[in-house]
C-alpha cells in the first residue's frame, strides 16, 4: 500500500476531487484507482463528514491524489455540514497553493428519476464549480455493470436517462454545454483511469484550475452563507423552517377549532406533531447558522473536529494494539508448550492403545472361559480407560481449537490495525490541511500515538502550511 502522506504533495502532482451523493460509488471508484479498499467505516459521526486523501503513482512517475469528499443526501449529515467540509477542503487547498486538476462528479445511472434533492445537489455542484471550471468537470454515471447484459430494456432506460441528464439544464445540461465531459464508469479501473487521463491532460495543457467557491471564500473573503452554494443550502434550510412552522401553525389551528371532547382525544397527537415540527425548525435554523462562518472561523472549527477524530482513532488504535499483544503472548506460550503437549499426547496415546489392546485380549479370554464376574470387571475397566482416553482427546482437541480461535482473533485484530493505518494515512491529508503537522504513521499491528505528548493543534501551524508548500514548490 502506497503511503498517502499529503505532506509530500508537489506542484507536479495531479489532484482530483471526487464528488457525488451518498451511495453513488465514490469510495469504490477511488478504491479501483488506488488499488485497495478505502471505504473505511468509523464509529465517530464527525468522521463521516471528513474528506479523505488517497494517492497512487502512474507508470510515468506522476502521482495522482484523489480527494474522496462527503456525500450530499447523507442520512446522518445535513447538506450544510457536508458543504462546510467540502468548502473547507477546497478553500484550504487553494489558500496553501494546492490546485485541482479537476472534479469527477458521480451519479448512479440506476436512479432513473431525479427528484428535488437530486436537482439541489446538481445545483450545488454548479454553484461550487462555477462556469469557468465546467471544462474541468467529468460528469460520470455509475452502476452500468449492474444493468446486466441480458436486460436490454434496463440498458435502454439507462441510456435515455443519460440523455436526459445531458440535455436538461437543471441537471447536467448547462455543465455539458460549458465544456463538461460526460463519461460512464462501469466499475473497471480502465474506465476510471480514462477520466484521470482527461483531467491530467487538461492540467498539462492549460495548467491548474480554481473553483468558484475557492475564489469566493479565499479571495473575496465571503462567509460560506454568502457564496453561491451557501445561498442555495441556506435557502433550502429557510424553506424547511418555514414549512414546519406552517405545519405547526396548521396543527394548532385545527386543534383550536375542535370541540372539547376531540381536543382531549387529540391532545397527545398534536403535542407530538408540534414537538417534531419544533425539532425540524431548530435543525433548519442550526444549519443556516452553521453557514455563517468566514474562512478563518471555518478553519478553527475544522481543527477542533480533526483533533476529536484523531484522538478517537488514537484511543481505538491503543486498544487494538493491546489486544494484539495479548493474543501474541498467548500464541507464543502455546508454541513454547507445544512440544511438551505433543510428547504427552503421544505417550498417552501409546499407553491407552496398549492398555485397550491388553483389555480386549483379556475380555476375549474371559468370554471363552465363561468367567462372568471377571468379564464384568474387565469390561468396566475398559470403559473407564476408554472414557479417560476420550476425555484426554477432547481436552487436546479443545486446546487446538482454542489456538485456532486465537489465531483467527489475532488475524482479525491485525486486519483492524491495517484498517486503522489506512484511515490514519488518509486522514493525514485532512490533518495537514487543517494545520496539524504532528500526525505520524505506526506499524500495522502497533499504531503509535497520532499526536505527540504535549502537542497542540494551533492556527499558527496552519498559517505556516502555505509558506511550507510554497518552499516545496520552488525547491
Amino acid at each position: 500500500m502506497e503511503e498517502e502522506d499529503f505532506t509530500t504533495i508537489s506542484s507536479h502532482d495531479v489532484v482530483i476531487a471526487v464528488m457525488g451523493a451518498t451511495g453513488c460509488g465514490k469510495s469504490t471508484f477511488v478504491s479501483a484507482l488506488v488499488g485497495h479498499e478505502v471505504g473505511i467505516g468509523h464509529g465517530l459521526k464527525s468522521m463521516t463528514a471528513m474528506p479523505m486523501a488517497y494517492s497512487f503513482t502512474r507508470p510515468d512517475g506522476t502521482r495522482v491524489w484523489l480527494i474522496d469528499t462527503p456525500g450530499f443526501n447523507d442520512t446522518t449529515l445535513g447538506d450544510a455540514e457536508v458543504l462546510r467540509s467540502i468548502a473547507f477542503l477546497l478553500a484550504r487547498t487553494y489558500e496553501i497553493g494546492i490546485r485541482l486538476a479537476g472534479v469527477v462528479y458521480l451519479h448512479r445511472i440506476t436512479d432513473v428519476r431525479v427528484g428535488g434533492s437530486g436537482k439541489r445537489m446538481m445545483q450545488l455542484i454548479r454553484d461550487m464549480c462555477g462556469a469557468e471550471a465546467f471544462p474541468r468537470l467529468v460528469l460520470a454515471t455509475t452502476m452500468w455493470q449492474e444493468l446486466g447484459g441480458n436486460d436490454a430494456a434496463a440498458f435502454d432506460r439507462a441510456v435515455q436517462h443519460e440523455m436526459e441528464l445531458r440535455r436538461t439544464d437543471e441537471f447536467w445540461g448547462a455543465m455539458c454545454r460549458g465544456g463538461g465531459r460526460l463519461a460512464r464508469w462501469d466499475g473497471s479501473r480502465a474506465s476510471a483511469m480514462a477520466m484521470v487521463d482527461r483531467l491530467q491532460g487538461l492540467q498539462a495543457e492549460r495548467g491548474p484550475m480554481s473553483l468558484q467557491i475557492q475564489r469566493e471564500m479565499v479571495e473575496q473573503r465571503l462567509d460560506l452563507a454568502d457564496t453561491a452554494a451557501g445561498r442555495a443550502v441556506g435557502a433550502k434550510a429557510a424553506a424547511l423552517a418555514d414549512r414546519f412552522r406552517a405545519e405547526m401553525a396548521e396543527a394548532d389551528r385545527q386543534f383550536q377549532d375542535e370541540d372539547e371532547g376531540r381536543r382531549n382525544t387529540h391532545a397527545l397527537a398534536v403535542s407530538a406533531v408540534r414537538a417534531e415540527c419544533e425539532r425540524q425548525v431548530a435543525e433548519a435554523e442550526k444549519a443556516r447558522d452553521a453557514l455563517q462562518v468566514d474562512y478563518d472561523e471555518l478553519l478553527r472549527q475544522k481543527v477542533a473536529e480533526c483533533d476529536e477524530v484523531l484522538q478517537g482513532i488514537h484511543r481505538e488504535a491503543t486498544t487494538v494494539q493491546a489486544a494484539v499483544q495479548d493474543r501474541e503472548r498467548e500464541s507464543a506460550a502455546f508454541v513454547r508448550e507445544e512440544p511438551q503437549f505433543e510428547e504427552l499426547f503421544q505417550s498417552e496415546l501409546e499407553y491407552n492403545e496398549a492398555r485397550l489392546k491388553e483389555l480386549d485380549q483379556q475380555i476375549a479370554e474371559l468370554r471363552l472361559a465363561g468367567a462372568q464376574e471377571g468379564l464384568e470387571k474387565a469390561l468396566e475397566e475398559r470403559q473407564r480407560v476408554d472414557e479417560c482416553y476420550q476425555e484426554f482427546l477432547a481436552q487436546f482437541k479443545a486446546r487446538q481449537v482454542a489456538q485456532r480461535v486465537r489465531d483467527g482473533e489475532l488475524a482479525s485484530l491485525r486486519e483492524e490495525g491495517t484498517r486503522l493505518k489506512k484511515l490514519q494515512m488518509a486522514l493525514k491529508g485532512f490533518g495537514v490541511l487543517a494545520g496539524i503537522g504532528l500526525i505520524v504513521a505506526g506499524a500495522v499491528t502497533g499504531i503509535v500515538p497520532l499526536i505527540s505528548s504535549g502537542g497542540s493543534l494551533t492556527i499558527g501551524a496552519a498559517r505556516s502550511m502555505r509558506r511550507d508548500f510554497a518552499n516545496r514548490r520552488s525547491a
